[in-house]
């Protein structure tokens, strides 16, 4: 045989096999499907239809049921969509989906759960922790939440379909959108105070400072809290009010949080704690997870008097951002100030800066 039909009967004969094989998946899989339209009619699946059908769960919602069939009259899907549920502005799936996921902080729940959402405050309201453990168990059974409804695509793997409905039927109650602006307020402030995950809290009240939601209240019963975290971030948002938080943290956090708390009051304004705030910098400088943010902070803040320690660890890690904060704080001192010093008191030896002839020039003062 010439090469020519070599090539037509290799493709002849791989088009027989997938032939083959889809007649074979398709007949499998209306075996599968079969018993899952007939448990739903057990169910109380009203078939208005062959395609279509109407099952009234215990909880009283109303799923809509669409069966398909291919040419050969085979069963070749069964769709369960719950009703739709406008504002709820998220999207709920077994972990692959393609969107950046939202982070709840729940390790548990962020693992098996792939959670779009697109207003993170809706997101907060509705993600409380009876919501996440009742959507965990219904993306489980193998159902989504995309459009705005539950969906699940039956493949003959649910052995108990009962159960199955009744987990997502939950899990529809747990995505039900919070019915005002002041409802939606309302859950996501009591996330902060009520959710067992320490990681849940913090995130929560995150999104209520950055919408400037927070409550004054809540604010100062955050300052209060077990976590650091949540210590550090309501104290930021009261702004002055929280200082004295800060002011602690500076002084007895880990050195994590001394580092935060000293960035913190940077951007509030150091005030009476530079001098605090720079040596909490300087002793960052040996850390390499810290050196970084803390030379970055000297650059912005740091005075004279950290020269020489500056210096002393510009041969470490993190060189090159020690180099410049070491050009930064030496471009804010007055050139004409540099070591001038006037002996006003020969007597007393008491030196004091004053506006010397040159820079670094020693002058005294006669009498």
């Amino acid at each position: 045989m010439r090469s020519g039909e070599w090539v037509e009967l290799i493709i002849y004969a791989g088009s027989t096999l997938l032939f083959s094989v889809s007649l074979i998946w398709a007949s499998w899989r209306a075996t599968r499907l079969q018993p899952m339209r007939a448990e739903l009619a057990k169910l109380g699946t009203d078939w208005g239809t062959r395609e279509h059908g109407l099952l009234v769960t215990p909880a009283d919602t109303h799923v809509e049921v669409r069966a398909s069939y291919n040419q050969n009259d085979q069963l070749t899907s069964v769709d369960l969509s719950w009703p739709i549920q406008v504002g709820t502005t998220l999207g709920l799936g077994p972990k692959g989906l393609r969107a950046p996921p939202f982070i709840t902080g729940d390790e548990r729940f962020d693992a098996e759960v792939h959670t779009v959402a697109t207003d993170d405050l809706i997101a907060r309201a509705v993600l409380d922790e009876a919501g996440r453990r009742a959507i965990r168990k219904a993306v489980a059974t193998g159902a989504r939440f995309a459009e705005h409804r539950w969906q699940l695509a039956l493949d003959g793997r649910h052995d108990d379909l009962a159960a199955v409905i009744a987990a997502i039927d939950k899990g529809f109650a747990a995505t039900t959108p919070p019915a005002t602006a002041s409802d939606v307020r309302r859950r996501a402030t009591a996330s902060v105070t009520l959710d067992p995950d320490p990681d849940v809290r913090l995130a929560a009240l995150e999104v209520l400072i950055r919408r400037q939601l927070a409550p004054p209240a809540l604010l100062k019963e955050a300052e209060r809290a077990l976590q650091p975290a949540i210590r550090l971030a309501a104290a930021t948002a009261r702004g002055e009010a929280g200082r004295p938080t800060l002011q602690k943290l500076l002084r007895q956090g880990s050195a994590t949080w001394r580092l935060r708390a000293a960035g913190a009051l940077i951007a509030l304004d150091p005030g009476d704690d530079l001098a605090a705030i720079e040596d909490v910098l300087l002793a960052s400088l040996g850390d390499e997870r810290f050196v970084t943010t803390a030379a970055r902070h000297l650059a912005e803040v740091g005075t004279p008097r950290v020269l020489a320690d500056l210096a002393a660890a510009a041969e470490g890690p993190g060189k090159a951002e020690i180099q410049r904060a070491l050009a930064a704080i030496r471009a804010r001192v007055d050139p004409a100030m540099a070591g001038a010093l006037t002996l006003a008191d020969p007597a007393g030896g008491a030196l004091s800066v004053a506006q010397p002839v040159g820079a670094g020039q020693v002058s005294v003062t006669d009498r």
